[in-house]
């Protein structure tokens, strides 16, 4: 049981695999997106703003990575949170109303009595 949750939190291979074929199948029929790809891997010719931009993405996705976490947990703990809390509510009115319900049932039978 655990190696199956493990695998649903884990990195999707199969379909980082299948993207990877399709592009090899792209590649190999139409030569101009080969030669496309192959200078845009060639890193020898890019220009100087291609070096920031692809740093700041690195740094972007560096401090995603280490502040994701935190992020996540916070919002899990906020929707038990609310969960308990709708919860608390849903018993309260269910009371509140048994408890109304209960002073009509007893103002009606002093009626009756009287």
């Amino acid at each position: 049981m655990a190696s199956q949750t493990e695998n649903q939190a884990g990195f999707p291979w199969l379909e980082s695999f299948l993207a990877l074929a399709a592009l090899a199948l792209v590649a190999q029929l139409v030569p101009t997106s080969r030669d496309l790809l192959l200078s845009i891997i060639d890193i020898r010719q890019w220009s100087r703003y291609s070096w920031i931009w692809l740093n700041g993405i690195i740094v972007v996705f560096l401090i995603t990575l280490r502040i994701a976490p935190g992020v996540m947990q916070a919002w899990h703990d906020r929707r038990r949170r609310r969960a308990a809390e709708n919860t608390a509510k849903k018993k309260q009115d269910e009371l509140k109303e048994q408890r109304e319900t209960l002073a009509r049932l007893q103002e009606s039978r002093k009626r009756r009595m009287y």
